[in-house]
């Protein structure tokens, strides 16, 4: 390229580079202006790169994120949401096993989840906002999942048919599940509001929804291996129904019952997934989203840089164990999966081999 020219290249300074083999530009700053556009470019650049997220925005209350913009980016529309999901979900089964995903339960449909402190198997999707890949996995794979997040659900139509569906064909005895069928279309239309449909109309419709739901949703943040020192779990003069109403005690035993973690963009509740599963040697596959680099300046690559850019990251999870993989998924967007097989997993036994 040239580099004597009077006037500096623009495409250089904007995009990085210049695609014309004869550009007599300048393609380097020579002046302070020059240099501060070419500085601007650059961090445009860069955040667009961290930001370019496609799915839910930053949750769980976290620290602040790194900048305005990268809080802000694109998470894609909702269509682009379920279908992200819909594949992560097909690849999950297929990767792991639907069996090795239910945690040895049989038959199809997912079973309901009851209000116990104990479990078997299924997976636990952390931070996995309004649970779209959580119902995904139980209604088309009859995958038992918990989902850990604290916002409340928000099932668009399409999800709540699916749900009445599985619901009929799972308690054809009980009428009363049914009640939701016959909400009127204006106290249908009451409950929603720009898009959104409260979570008395998704969840206690029907009475004993919440009891016989084909996901169980426990509204609080992930915490980590931290949820292990609940005292609850230690003091055995606790009652059942007591512990019961400890979210931090229901994520633990879920946790530790399940057949593996998951979790689609989690953001900055990806440390603590990897965290969790690798302290409990747990099968994980996590889809990493945004990077937040100046609120995780504990990420340190091999050579002691900081992470800054979404492959940094990348390369970042992926070392902290020699067993962790990487996949893509077939979607447009932020779609690297990092995961860990479970040892029963024909795929990891063929790589033994």
């Amino acid at each position: 390229t040239a580099d004597g020219g009077d006037v500096m290249c623009l495409s250089w300074a904007d995009l990085g580079l210049c695609s014309d083999p004869a550009c007599a530009a300048r393609h380097r700053a020579s002046s302070r202006w020059e240099t501060r556009r070419v500085a601007r470019a650059e961090a445009r650049r860069r955040i667009e790169r961290d930001a370019a997220c496609s799915e839910g925005d930053a949750r769980q209350g976290r620290a602040p994120p790194a900048t305005e913009t990268e809080a802000e980016g694109s998470h894609g529309s909702d269509a682009a949401k379920s279908r992200h999901n819909a594949v992560f979900a097909s690849w999950l089964v297929d990767t792991f096993g639907v069996e090795a995903l239910r945690g040895g339960s049989n038959g199809r449909e997912p079973r309901a989840h009851k209000s116990s402190r104990t479990t078997s198997g299924g997976v636990v999707d952390i931070a996995g906002g309004r649970g779209l890949l959580s119902f995904e996995l139980a209604l088309e794979h009859g995958v038992p999942v918990t989902l850990v997040d604290p916002k409340p659900l928000r099932l668009n139509k399409k999800t709540k048919r699916r749900v009445r569906k599985w619901r009929r064909s799972t308690f054809p005895e009980d009428v009363f599940l049914r009640e939701d069928e016959d909400v009127s279309p204006h106290e249908t239309r009451a409950s929603e509001k720009d898009g959104e449909v409260s979570e008395k109309t998704n969840l206690e419709i029907g009475g004993d929804f919440l009891n016989r739901a084909p996901v169980r949703h426990v509204r609080a943040a992930f915490e980590g291996v931290n949820v292990f020192a609940t005292p609850s779990l230690l003091d055995e003069k606790k009652t059942a129904e007591t512990a019961n109403d400890d979210p931090r005690t229901t994520i633990a035993d879920a946790v530790r019952a399940a057949s593996a973690l998951v979790a689609m963009h989690p953001d900055q509740a990806t440390d603590l997934v990897f965290e969790t599963a690798l302290a409990l040697n747990k099968p994980f596959a996590v889809v990493p989203c945004c990077v937040f680099a100046d609120a995780n300046p504990h990420r340190v690559l091999a050579n002691g840089a900081p992470v800054r850019t979404y492959d940094e990251m990348l390369e970042y999870y992926q070392a902290k164990a020699p067993d962790v993989r990487r996949a893509r998924l077939a979607f447009e967007g932020r779609r690297e999966v990092l995961y860990r097989l479970p040892p029963s997993c024909p795929m990891t036994e063929r790589k033994a081999q």
